[in-house]
């Protein structure tokens, strides 16, 4: 498709996009030419690693857009599926030829390239993964915010994004913790049993509602492991399910204690 601008492309929740990600875009442009398209992806989890909601992401966004000429444009994502991006830059013009992505997220990609071929499907060549360097992180942006450290945050950040400290705070104030669903992230966990059996002692019912809702959103596994023909509830009753089975799992082990609700 001679027609078609190549740009590189770079898919993220970008929870905040910082000066890391900035940079990662102009090591891309560096290394081709080609400017960068951002396709930041649809957050429905808000959570204390996702608590920006797509507004927001995308009203800092647009700001960069005309004022870096290594960033093409921006667009909007359900789901990171290699398919449907490149589909949606074909049908804005648009040819990708490297996919920005953290080594920490390659395996994944990886995964989702498998299937159907792009080349087959589309008529243009499969993009080539881009490793981007660490320079910072989402993490850190987000701690100063939590810190009040508006400083720290404007070093972190594109100067374009400095006067939305406060739509980022109080977008993070929104969060509620808990003890339980923060030990899951920290320790990076994928077992139901090892989160639990770890964890022993009590916990509230909404410390265990939140851990459940966790479970369902990180993709963690738990119905296909304990009930194979459940695997596609939808929300509600996947919850409600994980909730009984969990309480009869657990509770007649006395491995964990749920308080009353």
């Amino acid at each position: 498709m001679s027609d078609l601008k190549k740009v590189n492309i770079f898919p993220g929740r970008f929870q905040p996009f910082h000066n890391g990600h900035l940079k990662a875009c102009e090591d891309a442009f560096k290394e081709n030419d080609l400017p960068v398209y951002i396709m930041y992806i649809h957050n429905e989890k808000f959570d204390s690693r996702k608590p920006f909601d797509d507004e927001l992401t995308k009203k800092e966004l647009e700001r960069l857009v005309d004022k870096y000429e290594f960033i093409e444009g921006i667009n909007w994502l359900r789901r990171p599926m290699p398919m449907t991006i490149c589909r949606i830059c074909i049908e804005n013009g648009y040819e990708p030829v490297l996919w920005l992505a953290g080594e920490d997220r390659l395996d994944g990609y990886k995964k989702l390239m498998k299937g159907k071929s792009i080349k087959d499907e589309l008529g243009i060549d499969e993009p080539e993964f881009y490793i981007t360097k660490r320079y910072g992180s989402a993490t850190e942006v987000r701690e100063a915010i939590k810190n009040g450290d508006e400083d720290k945050f404007k070093e972190m950040m594109p100067k374009e994004a400095h006067d939305l400290y406060s739509e980022f705070k109080k977008q993070l104030s929104l969060i509620k913790e808990s003890k339980i669903v923060n030990y899951i992230e920290n320790k990076n966990m994928k077992s139901l049993t090892s989160i639990l059996t770890e964890n022993k002692g009590a916990i509230s019912y909404s410390e265990f509602e939140a851990l459940c809702n966790k479970i369902y959103h990180q993709g963690i596994q738990v119905l296909r492991a304990t009930a194979p023909r459940y695997s596609y509830l939808d929300k509600e009753q996947a919850i409600e399910y994980a909730l009984k089975e969990m309480a009869k799992l657990y509770l007649e082990d006395k491995k964990i204690t749920i308080e009353n609700k």
